[in-house]
């Protein structure tokens, strides 16, 4: 049983459905999503159609599930095309306004933040006030407003520490934080934030996904590198490169081999 965290799909569910069977992902395990799901590449409807029916997936609203939210309100969809919704508006005019107000009622009641163990989960960041450390961490949660949890990147260079809390959000690609563009994408870890948003709908970019103990590999084809630290397995489908803190291949067969550890990164390359 594991638990990951990934965000910002933007409709590409072929590079979502690899990373599934990368991690051989099942119904024992937990998948948090932090939001953007929709817009910009070809198959957010698809994506849906999959989350929705898995009751161990969780979707937390992002600031584009926002923008189609705004449109189904006010009829104006000129900031949600403007920001690549163009392909998500076709997906749903195809499926009629019955889909669309039916998917309207279930985007709304999306969480903006899930707490999990010691680990903030939102899709674009917390408020924290000047005087945050003197304050529970409850009444800072209820306090959030969902203008500045899907939008905000304030926290990109000011990553606090909030009470042994760590924050894991999307929305800003790593790309814009290291100003790295060359090198491939992938997750940033930082005082008190993990930033996992790898740019999924860029030319060229990764998925990644945030692991936590435990991974399984089926139809692996060898093991090219393997330290404490780092791991790297050619599959059928592609390269597979985990790094984290006391990595372990804890077994193997001729079909499945697991790891082990403190996984902090699960990176799929074709």
């Amino acid at each position: 049983m594991s638990s990951y965290v990934i965000s910002d799909l933007h409709g590409c569910f072929e590079k979502f459905s690899k990373m599934l069977s990368t991690i051989n992902f099942t119904d024992r395990d937990t998948l948090y999503i932090l939001g953007d799901v929709i817009d910009r590449g070809p198959d957010g409807l698809k994506i849906i159609d999959f989350i929705v029916c898995k009751k161990n997936i969780v979707w937390i609203k992002g600031n584009h599930e926002e923008l189609f939210e705004d449109y189904c309100e006010t009829g104006d969809g000129s900031l949600w095309l403007y920001n690549g919704g163009k392909s998500t508006f076709e997906e749903i005019s195809k499926r009629g306004l019955d889909f669309q107000n039916c998917l309207y009622e279930y985007i709304r009641k999306l969480p903006l933040y899930k707490v999990v163990d010691k680990f903030i989960l939102v899709h674009g960041g917390l408020y924290l006030p000047k005087n945050y450390l003197s304050i529970h961490i409850d009444y800072i949660l209820q306090e959030q407003d969902s203008s500045f949890v899907l939008w905000d990147r304030s926290g990109v260079h000011d990553e606090r520490v909030l009470d042994n809390y760590t924050i894991i959000c999307g929305h800003t690609p790593v790309q814009t934080i290291t100003n790295d563009y060359k090198n491939p994408p992938a997750i940033l870890h930082r005082n008190g934030r993990i930033f996992i948003d790898c740019g999924c709908c860029f030319k060229n970019s990764n998925v990644e996904i945030l692991g936590h103990s435990e991974m399984r590999i089926e139809n692996y084809r060898g093991l090219i590198e393997y330290t404490d630290q780092l791991v790297r397995v050619q599959t059928k489908i592609g390269q597979i490169r985990i790094t984290g803190k006391h990595l372990q291949v804890d077994s193997y067969t001729n079909d499945d081999m697991k790891i082990t550890g403190k996984i902090q990164n699960i990176e799929y390359q074709t």
